[in-house]
Order: structure tokens, then C-alpha cells, then sequence
């Protein structure tokens, strides 16, 4: 069924459907000309079954040469295939798109074995990471061109919702050690072809191939919009085929954002560095693997992750000076876990200047200037920048909504919560989020709610079930407080369990001392999630207690301490 799917794309993309249409629209036309003018030219009968037949014989004759003949690009075909229209989380921008601005959407698979799909999503990243090298070239994130994957639709739509002036697709076919490759870059306000290409190489070679489509690309940019001292800057790769194609399983998987595939994503970059010790992006990739299992999972404890974590990030810094992706997994250690604010901001630089157009470079600054600095204008900038790469990201759109009632925004934040869950009622995020705000606002009953729903939706997590049992000890639930309190220290023998989420919970049912005393532990074990505690809701009395200016000194965050701390 997968192979007919892919057939009858490809006859789609070939224009086939198209040529059959004309060429029975002109045929018939024809028919009805030779009936009524051979009669009046004294022609014989025989003259319009000739006629007939011949058009009949030239019809399979058309659909072969449309499929042989691809539309090239001096033919400037308007790609007009409107079947499906996604069904996008967010409206479309209402600003206009940007001249220097283009889209990668993923590379459709050609291959019969659907389990190799990643290679096409590998390739499609790839050229992304080439092409957002170019300073002068905004460049859509990979999640807002993705919600387009398996879609046909229009491509000047596409254009609009992502507020870009072209695009780039393609297809890709590997068969055994052959690979061909076709690729498109169009004119998204006309819908027009400006150029294209297929490739027909062998699967050693699919580096070059990158390298050759985001070049071409970018030559054909440059004669539409201004690209002037840019050059293409390499993407860390590795020579080793078996390693790269391990490495591409592990960078979709990471890309998934989902507990468990944390930890199959790091097993895949541990193989690919055992195929080859020199991939400098591998390591960095392994690197962020390990560092989310603890600061965004809480899967593991710190002290299990991110030593190794740092170790891989200097190795990957080390091997490639100028990969951002190195850069920006040494900035999370430094900052989640050594504390070293200043390295953190060092690299968290160098990441932006490697990779202007990587959003999530731009989100995780953006958590520094907002957990670190406390600078609001700064990080509403950086969540901004990170979202015009990355439009369609609902992450992206619900941190925006966090950082405002962080910084007490609290009513414009319920409003981008509420506006969220409209479109995505099962995420989360979005729950934990509005109950947060909730909170704030000192609306108890409809925090608990929310929240509960966080828990249903998303599951037993560390972080819900603390936040969850905090809420039900300022609810006065204190009985429902302990169960979960029960449930937190019931998972350490099996699993992390972070001591702030278990303080929070403490701190909800007025047992201070063991609140502290958990934040101590917390403390020791170097846990990640500290670098929340100055935003935690002062309904819970952390701030007001004396010994709350030492916990933000112990962690480096004295300058956050008010002057009569």
C-alpha cells in the first residue's frame, strides 16, 4: 500500500495527471473538428477513425514522455497541487514574507522500506544546517516545515503560513548503493519553478549531493535577493556512511521531544561515535541527549548525565571550533549544572554567531536571559527571533506566554494559554502552563483543575506530580498533597526523582524545614531544576523565608537577592 502511495505521488509530481487531463481535453476537441469539417472537405469517412486512432495510440505515447520529461525550470510551471491543507496549530503570520527568506520541506522517501523515511528527514535537515550558515538568509526550523510533511499542500499557502518568499523540495530514492535525488527551489509568492535538478549518485556520495543542492540554492537566491559575503559554511559530517546513517535515526529521534526517545536517541549517537570517534557532531548530539534526560525528563539525575554530557561537548568544541550545536550543549551544562553563568553566556554567543538561524539556539538564550539575567526585554527578543524561524513551533509560542506571567503578565499570558489549548486540548505543556498562571492570580480551584489535566495528558511526570501536590497543599488538600508526596519518594529506588519538585510539594503543605532541607539536597546533587527556584509562585513562601537568599547565593543568583535580602 506504501508503494502505491509513493507511485501515485510521483505521478503527481511528474505533472503525469496533468498531461493526461490536456491531452484528453485537446483530443476530444479534435475529434469534434475532423466530424464536422472532413464532411464539408469531401474527405472519406475514413479520414475521422484515423483520426481517431491515432489519438487514441498517442495518449500512452503522452504519459510517458511526461513521465520521462520532468518540467524543468525554463518552463516555469506554477505548482498549484492544493489536495490537503494542513492542519497547523497556529494561524498564519500576518506580516508579509521577507525577501531573503526560504523553507526546506522535507524530502519525501521514495524508498519501499518505510523504516528508512529518516534518511530522507536527514537529508532535508542537512540542507537546512547548510543553508541557515547564511547570515543574510532567514531560514524556517525544521518543526514548522515538518507540520507540512505527508501534505500536498498549495505552495504559495505554504509560503504565507511561513512567512517565506521560496521554497525547496524534493524527493529521495535509495535503492542498494544508489541514491538519486531530486530537488526544487520555487517561487513562493508565484508558485513558479526557478530551478531544478535530480541527482543519480551512489549513497557515498549523498554529502556532496547536500552540498550541491544547498550551493545551488543558494546561487540561484542570490540572483533573486541581496546574499552579498556569504559563503556556505561546512556542516560537521562524518566520512564514515554506517556512522551518519546512525547519527540521522538519532537526530529525528531527538527531535520527537519525547521522554523515551531521549534515551534511545543517546544509544544511537553512543554507536555512531562508535563507528567513528571523530564525529564532532555526533558527540555534540549525544551531548544534548543526555543533558535533556535530566533538565527537560528529569529521567535521570544530574550527576548521571552531565559530566559525561560536558565531556562530550568539549570533545565535539574541540574537534569542530565552529559548530553551533557544540557550543550550545556546552552552554546548558554550564548553565544547568556547573552554574558558570559566565561560560554560559560565552557560548551561548558563540552558538548564535556559529548558527544565526537555529531557533532552538535562540530558545535556550532565551531561557538564560529570562533564569539568569532576569532581563525581560532580552528574553522577549530572543523568543521572538527563535519564533520567526520557527513560526509554527506551539513550544515557542507557549514560552513566550511563560516568560510574560514569569514577569508578571499574568492576564495576556492566560489569554495565549487559553488561545493554545483551543487548538492543541491534550498538550501538557499548554495545562502546566495556564495552571501556573492560574496560580498567580490566586485562582486555587481552577489551578488544581488544570493541572490535573496536565497530569492526565501528559503522565506521571517529576515535575507534575510536584507541582500538582504543591497546588493541592495550598488547596487545602493536604490528604491527596501526601499521596503524591508518597509517589515522588516512592520513585527514587527506580528512578529520578528531582528535590525541588519534591520542596514544592513540601512547601504546599507548610513544611518548611523539609522544603529546605530538599532544596539542600538539591543543592549537593548539583540538580538542574535550581535554576527555577527565583520563579517559583511566593504563594508557597519560599521568598519570604530567611534562608531563601542563601539558596540563591549557593546557585549563583545573589544578584537576584532584593537589596533588603
Amino acid at each position: 500500500m506504501n508503494a502505491v502511495r509513493k507511485f501515485l505521488a510521483e505521478l503527481r509530481r511528474r505533472k503525469v495527471y496533468k498531461v493526461a487531463v490536456v491531452y484528453a481535453a485537446v483530443a476530444f476537441v479534435i475529434w469534434q473538428i475532423a466530424d464536422i469539417a472532413f464532411p464539408s472537405l469531401n474527405l472519406p469517412e475514413s479520414a475521422v477513425g484515423i483520426v481517431l486512432v491515432l489519438t487514441v495510440l498517442g495518449f500512452p505515447l503522452a504519459l510517458v514522455l511526461a513521465w520521462a520529461c520532468e518540467v524543468r525550470p525554463e518552463e516555469q510551471a506554477p505548482v498549484t497541487t492544493a489536495e490537503a491543507e494542513p492542519a497547523l496549530a497556529t494561524p498564519s503570520p500576518d506580516a508579509p514574507p521577507q525577501t531573503n527568506s526560504v523553507v526546506v520541506l522535507p524530502f519525501e522517501s521514495m524508498d519501499p522500506e518505510q523504516e528508512r523515511e529518516y534518511f530522507a528527514d536527514g537529508i532535508t535537515e542537512e540542507i537546512t544546517n547548510v543553508l541557515a550558515g547564511l547570515a543574510d538568509l532567514r531560514v524556517t526550523a525544521r518543526t514548522s516545515a515538518f507540520m507540512f510533511k505527508g501534505k500536498h499542500a498549495d505552495i504559495r499557502e505554504i509560503g504565507q503560513r511561513l512567512g517565506v518568499s521560496y521554497l525547496v523540495e524534493g524527493s529521495v530514492r535509495r535503492a542498494g548503493d544508489t541514491l538519486r535525488i531530486t530537488a526544487q527551489l520555487i517561487d513562493a509568492t508565484s508558485g513558479y519553478h526557478i530551478w531544478s535538478e535530480r541527482f543519480d549518485r551512489s549513497v557515498g556520495a549523498v554529502f556532496e549531493i547536500q552540498d550541491e543542492i544547498a550551493g545551488a540554492v543558494a546561487e540561484r537566491l542570490s540572483q533573486h535577493v541581496r546574499l552579498a559575503g556569504n559563503a556556505l559554511r561546512p556542516v560537521a559530517r562524518s566520512s564514515e556512511l554506517p556512522a551518519y546513517d546512525v547519527f540521522l535515526k538519532a537526530r529525528q529521534l531527538l527531535t520527537g521531544f519525547a521522554g523515551k526517545d531521549m534515551l534511545e536517541a543517546a544509544a544511537c549517537f553512543e554507536e555512531s561515535i562508535a563507528l567513528d570517534s571523530g564525529f564532532a557532531a555526533a558527540r555534540a548530539g549525544l551531548a544534548e541527549a543526555l543533558t535533556l534526560q535530566s533538565i527537560g525528563f528529569q529521567l535521570k539525575a544530574d550527576k548521571e548525565t552531565m559530566p559525561r554530557a560536558r565531556q562530550e561537548a568539549d570533545v565535539a568544541i574541540e574537534l569542530d571550533p565552529n559548530l553551533p550545536d557544540a557550543h550550545l550543549a556546552r552552554a546548558l551544562v554550564a548553565m544547568y549544572y556547573e552554574w558558570d553563568y559566565r561560560a554560559a553566556k560565552t557560548h551561548f554567543d558563540r552558538a548564535v554567531e556559529l548558527g544565526p538561524n537555529i531557533a532552538r539556539i535562540h530558545m535556550w538564550r532565551e531561557f538564560y536571559f529570562t533564569y539568569v539575567e532576569h532581563d525581560y526585554a532580552a528574553a522577549i527578543a530572543e523568543n521572538a527571533l527563535a519564533q520567526k524561524l520557527d513560526p509554527l513551533d506551539v513550544a515557542l509560542q507557549s514560552r513566550e506566554a511563560t516568560v510574560r506571567y514569569l514577569f508578571g503578565d499574568v492576564d495576556e499570558a492566560e489569554k495565549s494559554f487559553r488561545a493554545l489549548l483551543e487548538k492543541m486540548p491534550e498538550l501538557p505543556l499548554l495545562h502546566i502552563g495556564l495552571a501556573d498562571t492560574l496560580m498567580r492570580q490566586g485562582r486555587i480551584n481552577e489551578a488544581v483543575a488544570v493541572m490535573e489535566q496536565a497530569l492526565e495528558f501528559g503522565g506521571p511526570l517529576v515535575m507534575v506530580i510536584g507541582i500538582l501536590a504543591g497546588f493541592y497543599g495550598l488547596q487545602g488538600s493536604t490528604d491527596k498533597a501526601q499521596d503524591l508526596i508518597q509517589q515522588l519518594e516512592a520513585r527514587s529506588p527506580q528512578g529520578y526523582s528531582s528535590s525541588l519538585w519534591v520542596a514544592i510539594a513540601q512547601a504546599g503543605i507548610g513544611d518548611m524545614d523539609a522544603a529546605f532541607d530538599s532544596l539542600e539536597t538539591a543543592r549537593v546533587l548539583r540538580d538542574s531544576n535550581l535554576l527555577y527556584i527565583f520563579f517559583i509562585p511566593s504563594a508557597f513562601g519560599f521568598h519570604s523565608d530567611p534562608r531563601f537568599p542563601g539558596v540563591l547565593r549557593a546557585i549563583g543568583l545573589s544578584h537576584l537577592i532584593p537589596e533588603s535580602g
